[in-house]
């Protein structure tokens, strides 16, 4: 009986590694039979028939770049049969951007998005999600990940909302009114080439964050996590729990 146990965990072991799949519903999935679709062809660029949306929900490993323009046009790069397969479901103005099957393997998939106004930016896996220029005259701006994927914006917004769960990172380069920063896990927020005149970041576990505040700083921290940040607020709330420090950098 041991003898099989044995046999049975080694077959697992050999199995799962092979069978890693990516869709919708379960981005991280394991398929014992490896099942899923797998890319075929050479790479193209080709345009999506997609609703107007000011909202990604990013789930999965492909690539996002965007792009503020006054004209909206979405664009994906990859083979052609893992192309479509991408989701054109827009919902409350927020496009679903997954599979609809499940694909096991394909060489690359990048998708550019031109659009004039930006709200809502939410990773849910590996994927990145980039700006290429400054999105100006922004309103309340809210950018989540949930994962190990990284979002890179340059923007000018009233307000900017930034939280991270897992090992995922949040560059920011431009100015806002206010910035509001929470991560839980290992994450990291650089903000340092951001001004901004008010700052709540809240770190419960040892990521980071880098910011430059010009008013207030309410800086929360519970575990091993680090706050550095520069600008001359004369408004500085702390409350630490743990070994975590909040720095003032000249």
């Amino acid at each position: 009986m041991r003898i099989r146990l044995i046999l049975l965990t080694a077959l697992i072991g050999l199995v799962l590694p092979s069978c890693y799949i990516e869709n919708g519903d379960n981005v991280n999935g394991f398929n014992f039979f490896g099942e899923g679709v797998t890319g075929e062809g050479e790479v193209i660029r080709k345009t999506l028939d997609i609703k107007e949306f000011q909202s990604i929900s990013l789930q999965g490993s492909p690539d996002i770049v965007i792009t503020q323009s006054s004209t909206f046009k979405v664009e994906a790069e990859g083979q052609e049969n893992i192309i479509n397969l991408l989701s054109k479901e827009v919902e409350g103005g927020t496009w679903k951007a997954r599979f609809t099957k499940n694909v096991r393997n394909y060489k690359k998939l990048t998708i550019y998005v031109s659009m004039p106004k930006v709200e809502n930016l939410q990773i849910s896996g590996s994927g990145n999600i980039n700006s290429t220029n400054a999105f100006e005259g922004q309103g309340a701006i809210r950018l989540s990940i949930s994962g190990s994927g990284n979002i890179g914006m340059k923007l000018e917004a009233e307000s900017v909302e930034a939280r991270i769960s897992g090992s995922g990172k949040i560059g920011l380069e431009g100015k806002a009114g206010s910035l509001q920063g929470k991560i839980s896990g290992s994450g990291d927020i650089n903000a340092s080439g951001f001004s901004v005149r008010n700052a709540d970041i809240s770190i419960s576990g040892s990521g980071s964050t880098h910011i430059d505040v010009s008013e207030s700083l309410k800086a929360h921290i519970g575990g091993s996590g680090d706050i550095y940040y520069t600008g001359q607020a004369t408004n500085v709330e702390q409350k630490v729990s743990g070994s975590g420090n909040v720095v003032h950098k000249n």
